[in-house]
């Protein structure tokens, strides 16, 4: 009697489609359809994995009409071992490319660093390094990318980042990609745009500090200088660190960007070095986040980077916290 493999009828919306199974299935082919040993479809068992990573189940809560959960399992493992899913992924991107007229092969990457404890007397106050995150999740300006399309995180979403419950929008962000890029006359526009969005906000919420400060790195960007400085010191008078000493270091290290940004260049070190000594909560998705990895790795503070002052902090381990 020839082996027969058993078919799995199902009508879940995670269900694999036809033409989306014809692309897939030769990814997911490590042996024969009608190898001996298999007892369920490959696309029945690919079916199983999308209604789990879809519905966010446990394998054990996988319906009774899908293979056994732990036929999946074993399955998904075998596919995750062979890099099939990271195959597909990398050759549907450039298919997909090729099809928006563009190269194959992006020009650069968009990393998302994560947490890297800078020091290990650091403790709390360890260096936080993220970047931009291509996956839509928590994205932030530390490190941009230099590919030429717009990433697709920024495409799909308005506002598409909030920091300290401030909605920062698109403009804003492609402004930042511009300007880390050293186009500046491409980010100009963009920034143009996104202070209509940002100048009415903080009209609406003129008591808050973070819209405040965040409206000066703004302008510190544009080059309005006056502007900027104003921004920073009614931030500050809104939030001093002597009324919040959680909160308040951080609209300070936004206003050590703004010093940065507009020239100020001793101001700006002199509020770094006091900074990074002072207790107080460290906000890794906020681009003026103050810990010496973060001086290292956003562009943000490019403007320090001659200054020996600056070299000389960012070459030494994170200092000591005064209590």
């Amino acid at each position: 009697m020839g082996h027969k493999t058993r078919e799995t009828k199902t009508d879940y919306a995670s269900d694999v489609g036809d033409e989306e199974w014809a692309f897939c299935a030769p990814y997911r082919t490590l042996m024969k359809e009608d190898a001996p040993q298999r007892e369920y479809t490959l696309r029945g068992l690919f079916n199983a994995v999308r209604y789990m990573v879809r519905a966010g189940c446990p394998w054990r809560m996988i319906p009774n009409d899908l293979p056994p959960w732990y036929t999946v399992q074993q399955q998904a493992q075998r596919w995750i071992a062979a890099g099939c899913f990271e195959a597909m992924a990398h050759d549907l991107r450039e298919v997909l490319r090729l099809v928006a007229q563009k190269a194959a092969v992006p020009s650069a990457e968009i990393l998302d660093g994560r947490t890297l404890q800078s020091t290990p007397e650091s403790g709390s106050r360890a260096g936080t390094v993220r970047s931009l995150c291509g996956d839509g999740t928590q994205p932030c300006c530390s490190a941009i990318s230099t590919r030429p399309e717009e990433p697709r995180w920024i495409a799909k979403r308005r506002p598409c980042w909030e920091i300290f419950d401030t909605p920062i929008p698109r403009e804003y962000l492609l402004g930042c990609v511009a300007l880390a890029r050293g186009d500046s006359a491409r980010a100009e526009p963009l920034f143009q745009a996104a202070r209509t969005v940002m100048e009415a906000d903080a009209r609406n919420f003129k008591s808050d500090p973070f819209r405040r400060v965040q409206l000066g790195i703004l302008y510190a960007y544009l080059g309005l200088k006056d502007e900027a400085l104003r921004e920073g010191v009614r931030a500050m008078e809104l939030l001093p660190e002597s009324r919040d000493a959680l909160e308040g270091p951080k609209v300070a290290a936004g206003v050590a960007l703004i010093y940065a940004r507009t020239g100020e260049t001793d101001r700006a070190i002199v509020a770094i070095e006091r900074l990074l000594t002072t207790p107080g909560s460290v906000a890794g998705a906020f681009e003026a986040s103050m810990t010496v990895a973060d001086l290292r790795a956003r562009w943000g503070w490019d403007p320090l980077r001659h200054d020996p002052r600056f070299k000389k902090l960012i070459e030494g381990p994170e200092p000591k916290t005064n209590y």
